[in-house]
């Protein structure tokens, strides 16, 4: 894959993982535990192409991107173990989504390609 064609896939991915985050903290905020449940389910899934994808470019960040990002996937996986729904909202919302924006930027702002 050209390496164009693999910076949209990312910033493609991330758009996507950003936009059903979000919609999955209000499922969570608004008592769906179920539905929210099962999408976060195939979220944290999705999140392995994506993570693959991001490693091939960490030297552009100044922390472990791919350490922050699978301690916070951890961070709620154990929320979820727990049952702290408001919590996992919380997470998505203050802890996931920044770094998600923060990726993103790093891609679309020409540091990339």
């Amino acid at each position: 894959m050209e390496n164009n064609e693999l910076i949209s896939t990312i910033v493609e991915l991330n758009n996507n993982l950003i936009k059903r985050a979000n919609e999955i903290a209000t499922m969570y905020a608004n008592n769906e535990i179920n539905k929210a449940s099962e999408r976060l389910s195939f979220l944290i899934e999705d999140f392995s192409p994506f993570i693959e994808a991001v490693d091939l470019y960490k030297e552009l960040f100044d922390i472990d991107v791919i350490e922050e990002l699978q301690d916070k996937l951890q961070l709620i996986l154990n929320e979820l173990e727990e049952e702290d729904y408001l919590l996992i909202s919380e997470l998505l919302l203050y802890e996931l989504l920044p770094l998600l924006e923060d990726i993103r930027e790093h891609f679309t702002n020409g540091e990339v390609g």
